[in-house]
């Protein structure tokens, strides 16, 4: 599966760094913002776009990734209104110090918030690490059951059916037909 991981750059992108690594030795493509934007990218566009090719986002909570404005609540919000709610969550901080936005408060996560404390005994072995693989193959769970995978194939499918398009696109087209409509909103 292609899966979009969407974190605060904070102290928890080394345990990031390490689940993009174990995902795709299990074979997923992992779309990680470091390795994806590139120098002279518009890193909103590339976002966009990883978010768009993803079957399925992991959404790592904490203090920086959930505070607002941010980067991160655009990319859940994108996640949600356009691929469908995609959106698992990970606990890296304590949750009494994070605030999970509305529009994924009623999800589950994972608790992985005392992560650095488990990293410091085994950071050079993280899998062999009792707790570390017990939380990792929850994530495995999750990504790889029937119902998952059918319900990232069958959006896709309803976009190849369906073919949307975005709004923006047809804007333009309509205002060059005499379109006439309110000038603010234009």
């Amino acid at each position: 599966m292609n899966i979009f991981l969407s974190y605060g750059h904070d102290g928890n992108e080394e345990l990031v760094k390490q689940l993009k690594a174990d995902l795709e030795a299990r074979g997923h493509d992992v779309w990680f913002d470091k390795s994806e934007i590139k120098f002279g990218d518009d890193w909103r566009r590339a976002i966009t776009d990883g978010i768009l090719a993803s079957d399925w986002m992991f959404s790592f909570l904490s203090k920086h990734s959930t505070r607002d404005p941010g980067v991160c609540l655009d990319e859940v919000s994108i996640a949600l209104g356009v691929k469908g709610g995609i959106v698992s969550t990970i606990l890296v901080e304590n949750e009494k110090e994070v605030v999970p936005p509305v529009s994924i408060s009623h999800i589950q996560w994972l608790d992985m918030h005392e992560w650095k404390k488990h990293w410091n005994q085994n950071k050079h072995a993280p899998l062999q690490d009792g707790w570390y693989k017990e939380k990792f193959d929850e994530i495995v769970r999750v990504i790889e059951s029937d119902v998952n995978r059918r319900f990232a194939g069958e959006i896709d499918n309803l976009k190849k059916i369906l073919m949307p398009l975005p709004s923006d696109a047809s804007i333009g087209s309509f205002s060059k037909q005499g379109f006439e409509g309110r000038q603010w909103l234009l």
